[in-house]
């Protein structure tokens, strides 16, 4: 599940408030009909509030305050809401059923702690708050965030929950462990599999991890047809976990499948990196254009970035251009170390996501004189 940490509207995508605010007007209006088929579009977002969290009504307090049907309240938890979420003042969704007088719905509203917490809840949230703001550097000075809460993870045996930072292409995935909580960083262009670390009450420390090189367990082949269906997989996956302010998808795995069968591969040279038997990333090339370089984001950090990059480069020795969104500054880190350079800039008009894009180049470098 996914925590509402932004504040400002203007870090998301005009396209993308609108849809948050439909889906925010009609559990606000108790239309429960219309939540639940925005639910079924984005499961993710059952403990989403209104963009901007001013109030942090999610739809399960917006229930609570209408004494919704006991039917309704059931199936928003089975969506995965959260009876221990909080609203900005501090008001779970079983106290406002409570100020309203809304009795029927108490006992169904009580949080029931399945796991327990591996220390006082305060103490937890400090040390965790440390990490992600000692882990983020000058990404929290930037963009004001609200930091996320611990008791949600009590509310089923295995819940995961992530924290997207502006600025890293990426956050934080965090879950409970036997007497811990893990947290794992990462960002669509690591090196490897990101940073791994341990909370408890007494503070937080990094897990070592020896790191497995990616030319020893990834290899580079041309795609085929046949992977049509995986690499658009791996489009959207990687899209929505890395670029949250990126409006939602206009089309579905199935027509993206098309895509890539139509267009894709009948223009580009397209390339996928195998690690085993998976395929776990993409590149395309028209020309000398870089059209698209994803990875799935569970194998970021692993170098596979820079094999397919490499791939491309081989095919156009001289030089590969890109476009990059300018909010985008993981991915230009990691192009820039890669020898690329701004070329020009966009106020985003020659996008479909109307955001503000940049060119990238790179270029050979010339022979030594003899």
């Amino acid at each position: 599940m996914e925590w509402d940490c932004l504040t400002d509207r203007d870090r998301f995508n005009d396209r993308y408030v609108a849809e948050r605010d439909r889906f925010a007007d009609a559990a606000r209006d108790a239309d429960w009909n219309g939540v639940f088929d925005r639910l079924g579009k984005h499961p993710g977002w059952a403990n989403l509030p209104r963009p901007g969290n001013r109030s942090g009504f999610a739809p399960l307090h917006q229930a609570a305050w209408h004494g919704a049907d006991f039917a309704v309240v059931s199936r928003l938890i089975a969506h995965g809401a959260w009876r221990t979420q909080r609203a900005r003042d501090g008001r779970r969704p079983v106290d406002v059923a409570r100020e309203r007088g809304h009795t029927r719905l108490l006992q169904l509203l009580e949080p029931v702690q399945v796991r327990r917490l591996p220390g006082p809840e305060d103490v937890l949230e400090h040390h965790f708050h440390t990490l992600l703001r000692e882990r983020t550097g000058t990404c929290f000075q930037q963009t004001e965030y609200l930091l996320p809460p611990l008791t949600p993870l009590t509310e089923g045996p295995a819940v995961a929950m992530t924290f997207t930072v502006i600025g890293m292409m990426g956050g934080f995935t965090y879950r409970l462990d036997e007497n811990s909580l893990r947290v794992h960083g990462h960002s669509r262009m690591d090196a490897d599999d990101g940073d791994h670390y341990r909370v408890t009450a007494t503070g937080w420390s990094r897990i070592e991890r020896r790191p497995v090189p990616a030319s020893s367990t990834t290899t580079i082949r041309p795609a085929t047809a046949r992977d049509a269906a995986v690499i658009a997989r791996i489009h959207l996956d990687s899209r929505a976990a890395t670029m949250p302010y990126l409006p939602p998808p206009r089309h579905g795995h199935e027509d993206v499948t098309r895509w890539i069968e139509d267009v894709v591969l009948k223009t580009c040279r397209v390339w996928v990196a195998v690690r085993g038997t998976e395929v776990v990333g993409y590149a395309a090339l028209e020309g000398d254009m870089l059209e698209h370089l994803y990875l799935r984001p569970d194998v970021r950090r692993r170098g596979i970035g820079t094999l397919l990059l490499d791939e491309a480069r081989r095919h156009s020795p001289h030089a590969l251009s890109l476009y990059v969104f300018q909010r985008n500054t993981e991915a230009r880190a990691f192009y820039e170390r890669h020898g690329f350079r701004v070329l020009d800039t966009s106020d985003g008009g020659r996008n479909m996501e109307n955001l503000p894009d940049m060119t990238l180049r790179w270029t050979a470098s010339p022979d030594p004189a003899p």
